[in-house]
């Protein structure tokens, strides 16, 4: 393995949120597109997890980096990749910093609406307070406006976050929980490169450099 790309879901996503939601799998598409793409090559694995499943040390460890440094490789010789929605965006974004700090290769971030600036949100969600510094060798940050159903209602009560300082910044009128069309959304900063392609085309790049050392 030598690209590892890391999905992470947001408030009831792989796991409930409270007694009553979830779960609803919202960036389970996403993955599903990505492992379609490169799920029979060698140098690609994947990983799908909650926003709460890399909240501290100890998760990251037991989630994240013992996948990496159970490879045959350096740490630092595996290209990452870090895909967030929502809470999972927010966590996400984190992680790309904290892995940095460990020494590992964060070649690309990507979050999707991500949320976490509400202050009622941290008494009941696994969420980092401080607002996060993302460290990646590019950041693609997508944020909706949408305020039409319940999804939406929630993202803003969670404080959807739109950075100022990702490498791309796209606006969409797609609600929250349609992470698979933001993924997939023209954007048109990017040449009207969706995430979605931009993500494959750089995997696609870092998987052909490694054959060609």
């Amino acid at each position: 393995m030598h690209t590892l790309v890391i999905f992470v879901g947001g408030a009831a996503d792989k796991s409930s949120y409270g007694l009553f939601f979830g779960p609803y799998y919202n960036i389970k598409p996403v993955f599903d597109a990505v492992g379609e793409k490169f799920g029979g090559d060698r140098c690609y694995e994947s990983i799908y997890v909650g926003f709460e499943e890399i909240f501290g040390d100890r998760r990251i460890s037991k989630n994240i980096s013992s996948h990496i440094t159970g490879s045959d490789v350096n740490k630092s010789d595996v290209d990452i990749y870090i895909v967030g929605h929502s809470l999972g965006g927010w966590n996400g974004a984190h992680l790309s910093r904290i892995l940095t700090d460990m020494g590992f290769h964060v070649r690309m971030l990507i979050t999707i609406d991500p949320a976490g600036k509400g202050r009622f949100v941290y008494a009941v969600s696994s969420i980092y307070r401080k607002k996060p510094e993302p460290k990646a060798d590019r950041w693609i940050n997508i944020t909706s406006t949408s305020f039409s159903n319940f999804y939406d209602m929630v993202a803003a009560l969670g404080g959807r976050w739109r950075p100022r300082s990702a490498d791309v910044d796209h606006i969409t009128g797609l609600s929250h929980e349609d992470a698979g069309g933001m993924f997939t959304q023209a954007i048109p900063a990017a040449g009207g490169r969706s995430a979605f392609e931009i993500l494959i085309n750089d995997i696609s790049e870092a998987i052909t450099k490694r054959f060609e050392l």
